[in-house]
Formats: C-alpha cells, sequence, structure tokens
C-alpha cells in the first residue's frame, strides 16, 4: 500500500495528476456505485469525450453527449464533496508514511 500511496504522490509531484480524496464521513457520493474515468482530448484533435464506466460483469463505453453530460455532473459532485487538492496530497502522504 505504501507503493502506491507513494506513486500517486510522485504523479502529482510530476503535474500530471490532481488528488482529490472523498473523506468516508462524506457518506453516499455520486460514484458509490461504480468506477468510472472521463477522458477528454485536446482542442487539437477531433476526438470527443469518453467515459469508460467499469462494472461487475462488465464495462462500457459512453459517447452520447447526455450521458457525458451525467457523469461531468457526478465528477463536480466528487469534486465538492472532496477535500481540496492540498489537504487531499497532505492527507495520502500521511497515510503513506503510516504505511511504510
Amino acid at each position: 500500500m505504501a507503493a502506491q500511496l507513494d506513486k500517486i504522490l510522485q504523479t502529482e509531484q510530476a503535474g500530471r495528476v490532481t488528488v482529490q480524496v472523498v473523506p468516508f464521513d462524506v457518506g453516499a457520493h455520486a460514484a458509490q456505485d461504480s468506477n468510472f474515468i472521463l477522458f477528454e482530448f485536446g482542442l487539437s484533435t477531433d476526438l470527443g469525450p469518453v467515459v469508460f464506466v467499469e462494472g461487475l460483469t462488465g464495462n462500457h463505453y459512453l459517447e452520447k453527449p447526455e450521458q457525458i453530460e451525467r457523469y461531468r455532473e457526478a465528477l463536480e459532485y466528487l469534486r465538492d464533496s472532496a477535500l481540496g487538492p492540498r489537504d487531499s496530497i497532505r492527507l495520502v502522504a500521511e497515510l503513506q508514511k503510516a504505511y511504510a
């Protein structure tokens, strides 16, 4: 676990990701039932956004605008429920030290 948390910290320090942790005390949240990733590509490509949904019995790729919008709303809700990036990194670093 320490190595996984260290990888998160390294990736954030390299500027490749923004980390935000949703604390357990928030309770139920928008992504509780499934895992998903919203892929958005730069303006220099013709590729539109895609949502990858990981399910228990299979995976799905969603491309319809109304589906993309629903997942964007879920992401906004998660961001609003999460600790800020600075506090999230602090928490991940504390946990990484505890596991090391």
